[in-house]
């Protein structure tokens, strides 16, 4: 079981999370960015626009918040596509290559109303 905080990390004011573990809170597992509707708009889009097709999302943007940038522990990151699909999310497609940070992306979207009150 992990434990999500708020954390600020890397670029200052860019609201952050961090999966750490309960019975050792000094160990992080991994962070997250938080990239909302408000906060995508001086920038132009939110970073997942670039990678992928998300016209058919149009009318949701306002309601989104994006989470990327993850970066998990070696040790932990085995599992954590179907930890989100445990949580109800669905893959949106095919993963793209992301040249900027030597990456695989994967388009996970996962609406709150599917996530188990117990996981808010």
């Amino acid at each position: 079981m992990l434990l999500v905080t708020p954390r600020e990390v890397c670029n200052p004011g860019e609201p952050r999370f961090s999966a750490e573990r309960p019975t050792r809170a000094s160990d992080i597992v991994g962070t997250y960015r938080i990239l909302t509707a408000h906060r995508a708009r001086p920038l132009g889009t939110f970073y997942s626009d670039t990678e992928f097709d998300l016209t058919r999302l149009e009318r949701l943007k306002p309601a989104i918040v994006e989470i990327g940038r993850a970066r998990i522990h070696p040790d932990y990151g085995g599992g954590t596509v179907r930890a989100y699909l445990r949580l109800g999310a669905w893959i949106g497609g095919e993963p793209a290559w992301g040249p900027d940070f030597n990456t695989v992306d994967l388009f996970v979207f996962l609406p709150i109303a599917r996530v188990e009150a117990r996981y808010v």
